[in-house]
């Protein structure tokens, strides 16, 4: 069946809501990376809200973990559950875990998230794939006249990182026609290190083949230049984009209480888009409207502490953190998807869990959830 359509298949890697600055799971999200990296995604997309940026309109909220008696009772839960001798090594990774949720300055945060996504974009780049950065609702109310534009930043800081690599690998080119000009004037030499025809021959191979490598990584950087993405200008971040002559439609939120929503070009039907990507409620769902798929993508925000999902009516825990990974098959003569398999990937999938500690944090979770509700 698939012969008789003209069938392309891409694999899109979705990052979001990291909030890096304000709780964000550092430790999920490089797991995370790791896991991306594996599958080898086409395209990477940045879903919004990975910065915090200034905005914290939850201050009045108690987050979890933040209240001056919590080390305590932890202390207390863990000490009925383990030998004496585990607690302290315990409340060490407490305490570690908690440094890693420390409020980070607004200009901290685009290298502290795009250090751990490097990795990953430096993979994707090689391979001649796609970056797509949106932004999102917190970075881009932190200041007005959208100064702190959260898809421009992260886009400048990537373009300077591709640009600091292209630069790497023409030094490279330098340094191997240096090799060549030595090993060929050594040739020349009667008693020179290369004058023999066959160790002259096995070097050439090698800087030959030196030079090959270089020359490849040099021209797909320099593709992948041209191959990011921006959506920028509000919190919907919504537009419409080509990848491998995929349509898709990508947006921080799905919300149809604007002009420039997903939710209102798809269901006005002004998008061709096969597939449309977003994020910002922090929980992973997929639907159909308007004949599209539509996937929402969850957070890596740490959801113990983001009162947003203390305040609608779902549990709370580790399965609400990770990103999504989509293998899309699209029928490009139809416009439309011939096979999809869309995975939410966990913080359960990730990471093994600590039992005792889950048991500790239930306890306590459950028992701030009572007090907050009465």
């Amino acid at each position: 069946l698939k012969s008789m359509y003209d069938i392309e298949k891409i694999k899109v890697a979705v990052f979001t809501d990291a909030h890096v600055g304000s709780h964000s799971k550092l430790k999920v999200l490089e797991a995370s990376v790791k896991d991306a990296l594996a599958r080898k995604p086409d395209v990477v997309v940045f879903g919004g809200d990975n910065l915090e940026g200034f905005l914290n309109s939850y201050a009045a909220v108690t987050r979890y973990g933040m209240t001056y008696d919590f080390v305590e009772r932890y202390e207390e839960q863990l000490k009925s559950l383990v030998d004496k001798s585990e607690v302290n090594p315990r409340l060490v990774s407490l305490l570690k875990e908690s440094m890693l949720k420390v409020r980070y300055n607004i200009d901290e945060q685009p290298s502290i998230f795009l250090n751990k996504l490097f990795p990953l974009i430096d993979d994707v780049s090689l391979r001649g794939g796609a970056l797509i950065y949106t932004s999102g609702n917190h970075p881009n109310k932190t200041e007005e006249g959208w100064h702190r534009d959260e898809a421009t930043t992260l886009a400048g800081y990537t373009v300077a990182h591709l640009t600091g690599n292209i630069k790497a690998l023409g030094m490279m080119k330098g340094y191997i026609e240096i090799a060549r000009n030595f090993v060929t004037s050594e040739a020349k030499q009667p008693d020179g290190l290369y004058s023999s025809p066959q160790a002259l021959q096995a070097v050439e191979k090698v800087l030959n083949t030196m030079e090959e490598l270089v020359e490849r990584d040099f021209l797909a950087i320099k593709k992948a230049l041209k191959n990011i993405r921006v959506i920028s200008g509000s919190e919907y971040g919504a537009d419409e984009l080509e990848v491998n002559g995929i349509k898709m439609f990508v947006s921080h939120k799905i919300g149809k209480d604007s002009e420039s929503s997903m939710l209102n070009f798809v269901e006005k039907k002004e998008t061709d888009a096969v597939v449309g990507i977003a994020g910002h409620d922090h929980i992973f769902a997929t639907d159909y409207a308007g004949g599209k798929l539509l996937v929402k993508v969850h957070s890596n925000q740490d959801s113990l502490d983001n009162p947003y999902t203390k305040r609608i009516a779902m549990p709370i825990g580790p399965f609400l953190n990770g990103y999504a990974f989509l293998e899309l098959e699209v029928n490009k003569k139809t416009n439309s998807i011939f096979k999809a398999n869309v995975i939410p990937v966990f913080e359960t999938d990730l990471l093994r869990v600590d039992k005792v500690d889950e048991i500790v944090r239930d306890k306590l979770t459950n028992l701030t959830i009572r007090k907050q509700r009465s």
